[in-house]
């Protein structure tokens, strides 16, 4: 599977990885300065990378078979265009400053709102300025089925493409975050932990 793969993938990188540092090394010992540090640093490069898929396997582990629509927070906001600020940010009490919701109308994604961007708008404005007014474009937004695997949307994610915007039957379900996968990691350690305790 994914998680063999995975680590299978890493194993070669590292070993490659060590063993062109290692030539470089002979290299810059035989006198070849600057081959050797060019080949020294396509090592280090190399094994960092194959590294770096360590974290992978965990996910794999814990949320391989995971539709995405299971990390939706409950009760997900969706916001209309034509909400006030002020009722946004009643509505998202609690959102950390880079938590964003969609914008929809009628089952079509119009934009996304954060609290941080809402809480720029002058308080006074707040009352009579709309969501449609300060929400950024859907242009670029991620838009997947609920059934798509989380481990693929979790990668996007983490690729720095903001929030994924999931769909249900042609309805806007909600948004998927970084913050909503650490709070589904967070949810299945607490329950593994009581399961030993049980």
């Amino acid at each position: 599977g994914f998680a063999s793969a995975t680590r299978t993938a890493a194993g070669l990188g590292m070993t490659f990885g060590l063993l062109l540092g290692l030539a470089g090394v002979l290299l810059l010992a035989g006198g070849a300065l600057l081959s050797g540090v060019a080949v020294a640093g396509v090592g280090l490069f190399v094994a960092k990378g194959a590294r770096s898929e360590g974290p992978l396997q965990g996910l794999e582990a814990a949320f391989g078979g995971t539709a995405v629509r299971d990390l939706l927070a409950p009760g997900a906001l969706v916001v209309p265009p034509s909400a006030t600020v002020a009722a946004f940010l009643a509505a998202a009490d609690g959102a950390g400053p880079a938590q964003a919701y969609p914008v929809a109308d009628a089952g079509r994604l119009l934009g996304m709102i954060s609290a941080s961007t809402a809480r720029a708008v002058d308080e006074a404005d707040r009352p009579a300025r709309t969501v449609a007014a300060v929400m950024q474009p859907a242009e670029g937004v991620t838009v997947v089925p609920g059934d798509t695997p989380a481990l693929e949307v979790i990668g996007a994610l983490q690729a720095g493409r903001g929030p994924a915007v999931v769909t249900e039957g042609g309805r806007i379900a909600g948004a998927v975050s970084l913050s909503d996968v650490r709070r589904a990691l967070q949810i299945r350690a607490l329950r593994r932990k009581a399961e030993r305790i049980n």
